[in-house]
């Protein structure tokens, strides 16, 4: 099972250690991956279910998939908060803002959620590869990150982020090649999963 690295699901952990607890027949190995290298290995053969944002850019028609959940997004900057007081476009891009490697998914989603259209944008800040390390720079430092508060919950972070001026939410799923020898086996795992998480639509 191939888990998009800015995902970030930190309760796929807990799903899978309590799934293991009441089938013990059934092995799985995660991996922590970027978009690119999550479809390639899914379309080879090399993993046989992938946690995912949905993409929107992307030819899904070889693979199946089942929605897990919807992330909203949140301004998380604990120590900017009582300058920025509202997370609108133009109050984030006042400060800096962590961002992804170019190469990511979340990269190209953010920058064009932030730049509302806008062609060249440069963004001031850092990039990071993943939410947990953004979330741990922005607890030191005067800057900002445009995070799933699925994850801030996760972590017992309560504090610290505004909810976005302009909503902004993805679409979380499984998704797997059709007609895959294991796709019953794959089945009880992901009904166990939407069965076990607390975010399920």
């Amino acid at each position: 099972m191939g888990v998009l690295r800015s995902l970030g699901d930190i309760r796929l952990n807990g799903y899978v250690s309590h799934f293991f607890e009441n089938h013990p027949e059934f092995s799985v190995s995660i991996y922590d991956m970027e978009e690119e290298e999550l479809l390639l290995d899914l379309r080879e053969n090399r993993i046989d279910i992938a946690l995912l944002y949905l993409p929107n850019n992307k030819d899904m028609s070889l693979y199946e998939s089942k929605a897990l959940r919807e992330d909203e997004f949140v301004y998380y900057a604990p120590k900017l908060i009582d300058q920025v007081k509202e997370a609108t476009l133009k109050s984030i891009q006042q400060f800096p803002l962590l961002m992804y490697p170019p190469k990511y998914f979340m990269y190209r989603t953010l920058k064009a959620y932030v730049g509302n259209g806008q062609q060249n944008l440069h963004i001031r800040g850092s990039r990071l590869s993943n939410p947990y390390t953004m979330i741990d720079y922005c607890g030191k430092n005067e800057s900002g990150c445009i995070v799933a508060r699925q994850i801030l919950d996760a972590l017992n972070i309560t504090t610290g982020y505004l909810p976005l001026e302009k909503p902004f939410k993805l679409q979380v799923c499984f998704a797997y090649k059709k007609n895959n020898s294991k796709t019953e086996t794959m089945h009880t795992f992901m009904d166990y999963v939407h069965q076990e998480s607390p975010a399920r639509l």
